[in-house]
């Protein structure tokens, strides 16, 4: 970009802060990088250009821009808190916390910062007291901001507080009758509350009625009607979601729980398995499908739950948890000629992978049960080379003296605790009640920046 004639650093800051308002970032970022160029320390630019790199997704350059700032302006307050931000998105929760608390050291009025801090303490740190100590002080700062009334609800809802979560997000809606978010939230306070499910029912629809595309609400209603037993319904609304976002695991998970109680077993199925494959570190969603195959008898001690999750490890590429699901699998249901296909087809088109050594990523407390569930039976001699059981044996062998060092490791030591093995492990078999242990959605606050004006 030509520098425009006679323009001075602040010029260009000010036509960058403008073009960011419009929402035209690289225009923004140009203008900030020409006044930079002319002003090493315009504090206005790196902040500005920072929030539109942050924007775009481009963590490194908003740091390195919020840090610049610091280093020109010890003492502002919204570099510290915007980069913040970038810390606690890039899961460094305890430096975003030190930078919250460093902005409202500089400025103990700074609305922004005691709300992100205290989004950090609620979102990651489960530290809900602080959070709602910062919230309050925000609040009072600015008794007229929607989204923190709505912030502080979402606390005491993780509380159990539902009045007072209520009395927030109705606090919300005073100030903003068009806030969806609000309306949302105090359906779900008040479904939670179990008896209050007709007003629920309104808020979902009075959210729903401000934006008929809000997944959350949605499937919050959908909840609401399968509790009441309208499937139809429930259903449509499930299918309302899953239109919207194909790629929401929990929608899937509901719906197959509403197509279950309907007795429509192989819709439910899919669903369940279309679930685990979205998200299969999903432990409600991989509980409810070990159930319901135990209870439906499609599948055998639980074997085929870890074969379908096994099987959605691997199309993620996580290649040594579906190892591990594969093992279980065969494991339990070792004359299942599918599972030991599987587990041999797996092992042969990933033979660069090594397994040993992702097992070794565990305690070793961890490691003994699944290095035995590898060797017990010669579960794996149809699909390893001798020398890979024989490594895994030995490495074994050395957690068991490692363990247990009074221990004198034989073959027949080995061999006992393997054919131990089948008998003393215990299997939960996980039920749910009628009602279904299904998952609501509240909207869970938020953090923000703020664009610098000189």
């Amino acid at each position: 970009m030509l520098r425009d004639e006679g323009m001075t650093a602040q010029d260009f800051a000010d036509r960058g802060l403008a073009s960011q308002i419009q929402g035209e970032l690289g225009l923004a970022i140009a203008d900030y990088t020409e006044a930079i160029k002319l002003d090493r320390n315009c504090v206005q630019a790196y902040v500005n250009r920072g929030i539109a790199y942050q924007k775009q997704g481009r963590l490194d350059l908003a740091y390195v821009d919020y840090t610049n700032a610091i280093v020109s302006d010890p003492k502002n307050p919204q570099a510290y808190c915007n980069r913040g931000v970038v810390h606690r998105v890039q899961g460094e929760v305890d430096l975003a916390i030190a930078d919250y608390t460093e902005a409202i050291k500089l400025d103990q009025n700074h609305v922004q910062a005691y709300i992100n801090r205290g989004y950090a303490y609620y979102k990651v740190q489960k530290k809900l007291d602080l959070a709602i100590t910062d919230y309050n002080k925000a609040i009072a700062l600015n008794p007229n901001a929607t989204q923190t009334y709505i912030n502080r609800g979402v606390v005491y809802l993780a509380q159990k507080k539902y009045n007072l979560a209520i009395a927030d997000f109705t606090e919300a809606i005073k100030l903003d009758p068009n806030s969806k978010s609000a309306y949302n939230n105090r359906g779900y306070a008040q479904q939670l509350q179990g008896d209050r499910l007709p007003s629920a029912l309104a808020n979902y629809c009075k959210a729903i009625a401000l934006d008929p595309n809000y997944a959350r609400a949605y499937h919050n209603r959908g909840i609401l009607y399968q509790a009441q037993g309208r499937f139809d319904l429930a259903l449509a609304d499930y299918n309302k979601v899953i239109e919207l976002d194909p790629n929401d695991a929990t929608a899937y998970h509901s719906r197959g729980t509403a197509y279950q109680a309907q007795k429509d077993f192989d819709s439910a199925l899919a669903d369940y398995t279309q679930a685990i494959m979205l998200d299969p570190n999903d432990a409600e969603i991989f509980a409810d499908i070990k159930a319901f195959l135990n209870e439906h008898n499609q599948g055998s001690n639980d074997a085929r739950a870890y074969h379908i999750r096994g099987t959605a490890h691997q199309a993620r590429g996580d290649l040594g948890l579906a190892f591990v699901d594969y093992i279980e699998a065969r494991f339990l249901d070792p004359e299942n000629a599918e599972a030991t296909s599987k587990l041999k087809i797996f092992l042969e088109e990933n033979s660069e992978f090594d397994f040993l050594l992702f097992i070794k990523s565990y305690s070793a407390e961890e490691q003994i049960p699944l290095l035995r569930k590898c060797l017990a039976q010669q579960v794996l001699q149809v699909c390893f080379q001798s020398e890979v059981e024989k490594e895994m044996r030995e490495h074994l062998n050395a957690l068991i003296k490692k363990i247990m060092p009074t221990t004198e490791i034989t073959t027949t030591t080995t061999t006992t605790w393997l054919s131990s093995l089948w008998s003393r492990e215990e299997k939960q078999d996980e039920r749910r009640n009628a009602n279904f242990n299904l998952k609501r959605e509240e909207d869970k606050g938020y953090e923000s920046n703020g664009l610098h004006s000189l």
